[in-house]
């Protein structure tokens, strides 16, 4: 039976193993963005429409070497990733603009479908409490996680045939969680800055920059229910999220349907991207060895530019959606 009690040291995001024990991990995640594709130009049309999935499994192992800290692996496994066109146009060569328009043109296929799959590099990290609410003696009313992390490139891509842009990438991420009776509120933020990498693609070599990108989010957990003899737990997370991607360079033809050959082989610029939602997760401890999870979020993406090369964007009704779920062993 779960008896209602005051919160556990830590809220979730800002625990770490206790010292000289570890955690081992597998988590599941979906994300989708589905919308439709629009050109634009002296007149504003809808030329096809698009969705965007991945199913990503992520193998993770944390040992703590010292008090408030604690080395990490992750490893990204891309199980399916896909970009699908329902329904799409064939860009043809627009002599008054000189580039391609989809406008008018004969409709492609329907459900043209690019899929690939893959390990996509390799997370090394190390992450550390400067004040925690699991150190009694200290008297902390607040906890404070910060991260660093190194991940290795790729040779496998999405763009020949695995999983993930393959660019090596650094990491810098922060968390802070109080509590407040039954509720931790926490706050977590995190930068990722990706290197330009020379990759082969189903055209040739060409230059992959996924750009920087930023994520935030802004919760509470809730302790529902705690059994100290047991260690049991249930807690219901309610969180708000927005996400950022900085401009970046990619293989033309990848996220849209049909482009020149002019531009088949070549490296292009997609724009910047923000994105915002809300969602809930449930995180069930029945005992202190064993922790599982599920979480979902629904967002709204702002219309961008995908292509320098072409006037085509995202529409207004594009929406994304991640759906999530983890199973931790706790080695206490």
């Amino acid at each position: 039976m779960l008896l209602f009690a005051a919160a556990a040291a830590a809220a979730t995001v800002t625990e770490l193993p206790v010292f000289l024990r570890g955690d081992v991990g597998i988590r599941y995640g979906w994300s989708h963005t589905q919308g439709a594709l629009v050109e634009r130009g002296d007149v504003e049309e809808v030329v096809g429409d698009r969705t965007m999935d991945l199913h990503q499994l992520t193998y993770a192992l944390a040992f703590a070497p010292a008090p408030g800290t604690a080395v990490f692996v992750e490893i990204p496994h891309g199980i399916a990733q896909s970009i699908r066109f329902p329904t799409s146009q064939q860009m043809v060569y627009d002599p008054g603009t000189g580039t391609g328009t989809s406008i008018g043109t004969d409709a492609l296929e329907p459900d043209l479908e690019r899929t690939g799959s893959g390990l996509s590099g390799v997370w090394i990290g190390l992450r550390g409490t400067p004040y925690s609410e699991a150190f009694p003696r200290r008297q902390n009313r607040a906890t404070w996680l910060i991260e660093g992390a190194l991940r290795t490139g790729s040779a496998s891509t999405f763009y020949n045939g695995g999983s993930g842009d393959g660019a090596p990438a650094f990491r810098l991420g922060s968390a802070f969680s109080t509590t407040v009776g039954p509720a931790q509120p926490y706050l977590t933020a995190a930068l990722t800055w990706a290197r330009p990498a020379e990759r082969e693609t189903n055209a040739g070599t060409t230059t992959v920059d996924p750009g920087t990108a930023g994520t935030a989010r802004v919760g509470a957990e809730i302790l529902t229910g705690h059994n100290d003899a047991s260690g049991a737990e249930f807690r219901i997370d309610v969180h708000l999220d927005l996400d950022y991607q900085a401009a970046g360079v990619i293989p033309s033809g990848y996220e849209l349907p049909s482009v020149l050959d002019a531009s088949s082989a070549a490296s292009v610029q997609s724009s910047e991207w923000m994105q915002a939602g809300g969602g809930l997760g449930l995180i069930w401890r029945p005992m202190t060895y064993l922790q599982l999870g599920v979480d979902g979020t629904v967002g709204y993406a702002m219309p961008r530019r995908i292509e320098s090369a072409y006037p085509i964007y995202t529409g207004g009704d594009t929406i994304s959606a991640r759906l999530g779920s983890h199973l931790t062993v706790r080695v206490r």
